[in-house]
């Protein structure tokens, strides 16, 4: 799996997605800074494409404008709203590859944070979840990250924030490199231990392979994993590959770990090898069955025996 590399600078890179709808019809807009992991949480109670480019717009004139923000393809986030609200703003919006959430994993993770976090919440039958989500949140970003060893906060305005624990306040002149080079190489042992999991292996797809695709929904529990519809892959870059239907001309993007390459056989060859198999199975067949030479015992040498069973003394 590829991994991301840490922007220069804070809030330049920034992750955001939905979570929800939570039992209370709320829906929570987060947004996570790719350099200090610093975390926004914005409460919704509706989610169209107006008021999630408000709620945006809310964030930003706290933090600064960022200069790249990466989502999945909400509808909220392919709205035409929201493409102007970028394009007003001198943002690069990055939509990643449909049906591969992996792509954005800084925020996928945080949802699950998150959800971990308002069950806990719900368990112990917190009326106040809205105060106990922010409770948590100040708490997040006051720790130091397991991977850049740093509270986001820390990373994100020069200093901790003060919480109800004593603390030492982060010396000034916080060396970003440092920062970065600890964050790389954790991202790449992460890599390595999921890989060998996995046994992950690179895909060798290229551009001009034709290729199936995974289902992204099955029809039923017979259904195979790759459909038969035929694809041609008219570029890649990194995991992502855009295909073009051979059926329809339709163009999508997808990960190549959704893609298997097709390998058309001669029918020929096909009939063959069918031929083959058959007879090295009756060779196989015959073989298994083949018999012990049968003895008349002793005791029956004096007798006469058949099929059914019947002997006959013989003088």
């Amino acid at each position: 799996m590829l991994r991301t590399k840490m922007p220069e600078k804070t809030w330049t890179d920034v992750a955001i997605d939905f979570l929800g709808p939570l039992p209370s019809g709320h829906s929570l807009l987060e947004l996570v800074d790719y350099f200090s992991r610093f975390t926004e949480v914005i409460v919704m109670k509706q989610i169209t494409a107006e008021l999630t480019v408000n709620a945006l717009f809310e964030s930003f004139s706290r933090f600064g404008i960022p200069e790249t923000m990466r989502s999945d393809n909400g509808p909220q986030f392919i709205s035409e709203p929201f493409k102007v609200f970028c394009e007003e703003y001198g943002i690069t919006h990055q939509k990643t590859t449909p049906y591969w959430p992996q792509a954005n994993g800084e925020v996928e993770r945080m949802n699950s944070t998150i959800l971990k976090r308002l069950r806990i919440s719900q368990e112990e039958k917190c009326k106040h979840w809205k105060w106990d989500l922010k409770s948590f949140l100040q708490m997040y970003n006051s720790t130091p990250h397991s991977i850049t060893g740093i509270a986001p906060s820390a990373l994100m305005f020069g200093r901790v924030l003060r919480d109800k624990l004593p603390s030492l306040q982060f010396p000034a002149g916080i060396v970003s490199e440092d920062v970065r080079d600890r964050d790389w190489e954790k991202k790449l042992e992460a890599a390595e231990e999921s890989n060998t999991q996995r046994h992950a292996k690179k895909s060798d797809l290229k551009e001009g392979d034709t290729v199936v695709a995974k289902r992204i929904v099955k029809d039923n529990k017979l259904s195979t994993n790759y459909g038969s519809e035929l694809f041609d892959i008219l570029s890649r870059e990194g995991a992502e590959a855009e295909i073009r239907s051979k059926e329809s001309g339709k163009v999508y993007r997808r990960n190549v770990g959704h893609l298997k390459r097709f390998v058309e056989e001669c029918q020929a060859e096909k009939h063959d090898n069918i031929e083959a198999d058959v007879r090295v199975g009756e060779a196989t067949e015959a073989d298994r069955r083949s018999r012990r030479d049968m003895k008349t015992p002793q005791y029956l040498k004096n007798y006469i025996t058949n099929v059914n069973g019947n002997n006959r003394f013989e003088d």
